[in-house]
């Protein structure tokens, strides 16, 4: 019974690990030469940010690079923070993350349609005017809602894992004569929760 909660253990420290992956920086060279500097727009794949519309978000950059040549590069990666916020950005020029005009922070939320793409380009040194591009029409009320509830469920459903491990944990050190059964009863819980969120 200890090797089913450990091996739950390790499956769920490596889900939260997955989950919130820090943005390691890029380093690079400083450019001797006239040139811009390289941009690069890191789109999240994360679960939360796919079901955004990240991949729309991608081919939209792609579209907007092809559209007027720009020296961009445009890379996926994982999970990168604020979940049920997304599609979130990290535009980076010559390796120095790029602030949003608007609130000063480093990560981009929320960004999906043509002109909060081409702000993020536009922040980055990109010569274009976010103005002439359409954004989407604003959400309604239940797509608000579903969208901030979804990420406040998710962040409970990791409080709540985080406390079961250590309820097991307790049980074994605390209660080992009765540990097995019990924490049997909250492994049985904790995947019905799983069922009942998903």
């Amino acid at each position: 019974m200890q090797v089913l909660v450990w091996t739950l253990s390790l499956v769920a420290i490596s889900a939260l690990q997955r989950q919130q992956l820090p943005v390691q920086p890029q380093l690079s060279t400083p450019s001797t030469t006239s040139e811009a500097p390289p941009v690069e727009i890191y789109v999240c794949t994360g679960r939360d940010c796919l079901e955004d519309g990240s991949r729309e978000t991608l081919r939209r950059f792609k579209a907007l690079k092809d559209e007027h040549g720009l020296d961009v590069k445009l890379r996926a990666r994982p999970c990168m923070g604020p979940c049920g916020r997304g599609p979130n950005i990290d535009a980076r020029c010559a390796g120095v993350a790029v602030k949003s005009p608007g609130t000063g922070v480093t990560l981009w939320t929320d960004v999906a349609d043509d002109r909060s793409c081409a702000t993020v380009l536009a922040a980055a040194g990109e010569q274009l005017v976010p103005e002439t591009y359409e954004s989407a029409p604003p959400r309604t009320l239940a797509e608000s809602a579903s969208k901030f509830y979804r990420g406040y469920w998710k962040q409970i459903n990791n409080v709540l894992f985080a406390c079961t491990l250590v309820a097991v944990d307790w049980l074994y050190q605390e209660m080992p004569d009765v540990a097995d059964e019990y924490s049997l009863r909250i492994g049985a819980g904790l995947v019905l929760w799983q069922l009942c969120i998903r």
